[in-house]
């Protein structure tokens, strides 16, 4: 029959099966050695639930506790705290049920009285849900977490308190948060292997060690910045959205058919205790068609590994700056191949105010882009700040840019004008077929000196010409002055299309 306990339990030998039926227990269970099986059956802790010895947390103790929950009909519910302080492996212990925490989590693997792995006190799986309620401001430990886990956790309550991770917390399987739930040390989730995050994750978020990989299974929205720390990010065909940063410090992407919008900037950089930033060990890889990677802010290339063949497909497209590091080495990496693409892979610079290239790679590296386009309309454009390449296509599609050195453009319609002098590169039959704008003084669609001596006598005050191109005006003051001799004399130098 159902029993109720009016105070504490203290199991400490023997098996508690409850064969379908309930337990209540007032006060606290202290579990220092023995078994409690549900059983199908439901107990109900009032107080806190130890598996282990209270007071003795960082003291090398044996406690020879067993909680065995393997039917779907299990149910424990702890008013208080759950202390998870056994010696013994839970693997395969642990496979169904609900364990609910009104209190505390914590799991600690002091000293091993069998011969499981550290940590495997809680090593969850299957259907094993954790309830854990928001209510009372809780605080999750994992004292072992490269092996202790959540296979599904629920946070409940999340508009009546907050939660506060303060070691790494790894969910295997399903994590269930609301939206607006206040979280202290967020960034100590980590999903890992097929983790689904069912509302998203509304903070910051780790994906690496001890977690390592993790498989996107749906769409999902991290409401922070993203941590990707190490292991493999695989989007699997679905869309990650990061609400903030992304600091991309080590392990690899892959975009596998996928789409990661990131609304702040992408930093492949290591981000440094001193608050700078120094070489990542981590990689991108585009290879699919499908492959789509927005960048809402800057996008920092710092990676000390070979991308070569690694960036191949797709489109990343970036509003902010493009940047691109040379690194110091890791493993056979050559200087300058961490933005080596090619194949059909794509840029697309779409900013809607200016945006600066800057590449740190010498051009007699492999470092540069392979199709670039310029989505960018702002009246500034785009500033290339250094040399660059461009192996396959510039797309400028008429839109303003500045080159502040001579680079390597390709001619990618065949038609002996470079792209970033051809006003139509995609078309070889339509180089010159309108006015080229910009610095065209005379209206007679030839950029030449001309254009700069009319400028230079505008300017001076000597005459103004009657045929005037007022569409040459480069600074958009309404005037045809000085600022149109310059573009004039430094397009024809090669300093700028």
């Amino acid at each position: 029959a159902d029993q109720t306990i009016g105070g504490d339990l203290f199991l400490m030998d023997g098996t508690v099966d409850l064969d379908g039926r309930t337990l209540n227990i007032d006060g606290n269970l202290i579990q220092t050695g023995g078994a409690l099986r549900p059983n199908a059956g439901r107990l109900t802790v009032g107080g806190d639930y130890w598996l282990g010895n209270p007071g003795a947390m960082g003291e090398a103790i044996y406690a020879p506790a067993l909680l065995n929950m393997t039917r779907t009909e299990d149910r424990v519910s702890v008013g208080g705290d759950f202390v998870m302080q056994s010696c013994l492996s839970h693997t395969g212990l642990l496979t169904a049920g609900t364990l609910e925490i009104g209190g505390n989590f914590t799991q600690s693997h002091l000293k091993l009285c069998d011969a499981g792995a550290p940590g495997s006190n809680f090593d969850t799986m299957g259907d094993f849900k954790v309830v854990l309620s928001a209510a009372g401001d809780p605080v999750a430990r994992f004292e072992n977490p490269s092996m202790a886990h959540f296979q599904i956790l629920e946070i409940t309550d999340g508009d009546a308190g907050s939660l506060s991770l303060i070691t790494p917390v790894v969910v295997t399987r399903s994590l269930i948060a609301p939206p607006g739930l206040l979280v202290a040390g967020a960034s100590h989730m980590i999903p890992s292997g097929a983790a689904e995050l069912v509302n998203g994750w509304p903070r910051d978020i780790t994906v690496g060690p001890p977690g390592s990989d993790w498989t996107l299974q749906s769409d999902t929205t991290i409401g922070g910045w993203l941590f990707f720390t190490g292991g493999r990010l695989d989007l699997n065909g679905f869309t990650l959205t990061v609400s903030g940063d992304m600091i991309h410090s080590g392990g690899d992407l892959l975009v596998n058919g996928g789409h990661l919008e990131v609304m702040g900037n992408y930093l492949i950089r290591r981000p440094e205790p001193n608050g700078g930033f120094s070489a990542s060990e981590g990689r991108l890889t585009m290879w699919r068609p499908e492959d789509r990677v927005t960048v809402g802010g800057d996008f920092f290339m710092q990676s000390c590994r070979n991308h070569g063949g690694r960036l191949n497909d797709g489109i990343l497209t970036v509003k902010g700056d493009f940047l691109q590091r040379m690194a110091t080495l890791c493993g056979n990496a050559e200087v300058g191949t961490n933005f080596d693409a090619g194949g059909n892979h794509q840029v697309i610079l779409a900013g809607e105010s200016e945006q600066r290239v800057w590449f740190d790679s010498p051009p007699a590296t492999p470092a540069g882009f392979n199709i670039l386009i310029l989505e960018n309309t702002a009246w500034s454009g785009v500033i290339f700040e250094t040399t660059v390449t461009v192996e396959t296509l510039f797309d400028h599609n008429g839109n303003h840019f500045t080159l502040t050195q001579p680079g390597y453009f390709a001619d990618f319609d065949g038609d002996g004008y470079p792209d970033y002098r051809d006003a139509y590169p995609r078309d070889p039959a339509q180089w010159d077929a309108e006015k080229p704008g910009y610095g065209n003084v005379n209206d007679d669609a030839v950029l030449d000196l001309a254009d700069a001596l009319i400028a230079l006598r505008v300017a001076a005050g000597i005459g103004v010409p009657a045929d005037l191109n007022p569409a040459a005006d480069v600074d958009g003051n309404d005037r045809i002055d000085l600022a149109e001799a310059i573009f004039v004399l430094e397009t024809l130098s090669g300093l700028r299309p």
